[in-house]
């Protein structure tokens, strides 16, 4: 059985992530081993992930926290943002897996980009015309380090 990871920054309600919920329900499970690991598990689409593949994330939703959580909480998420994508892959990411999808351009791209799992296939799968909408562009320095990530992929779709 192959053990696919997705990872990806919340399970908010739009459109990307509809398009992994629909993914991960036509997969076929006798094959496929399914992870999608969220940076943030928010999102209206939570539940419906939780019955189709495992659900894994690096913080929980902030919403039922009280005033010191929430200032806990946001300064965690800066930290995971603030660190190197490789100190962050090493934290977040303790299983191997064969496949390793970054699902959504940006910050996921950077993290999976700095995978230390020599062994498995890298796909960046982008959801957006980059040209036009360009927001990805903040999790880089500079162009140059936006292709060196993506240069390190398998295949970008």
């Amino acid at each position: 059985m192959k053990k696919i990871l997705f990872l990806v920054e919340s399970l908010s309600g739009g459109g990307a992530e509809k398009v992994l919920l629909t993914l991960i329900k036509n997969l076929n499970k006798e094959k496929y081993d399914i992870t999608v690991y969220s940076i943030v598990k928010t999102g209206v689409y939570v539940d419906d992930f939780m019955q189709y593949c495992k659900v894994k994330s690096a913080l929980n939703d902030y919403s039922s926290y009280g005033f010191v959580g929430k200032l806990f909480f946001r300064l965690k998420i800066k930290l995971i943002y603030l660190l190197s994508p490789k100190l962050v892959y090493r934290y977040l990411i303790r299983e191997k897996y064969d496949i390793e999808i970054a699902f959504i351009e940006g910050f996921s791209t950077k993290i999976i980009s700095n995978s230390n799992n020599k062994d498995s296939k890298k796909y960046a799968w982008i959801h957006i015309d980059m040209i036009n909408r360009n927001y990805a562009d903040k999790y880089y320095k500079s162009l140059e380090e936006h292709k060196k990530s993506y240069n390190k992929f398998n295949k970008v779709v």
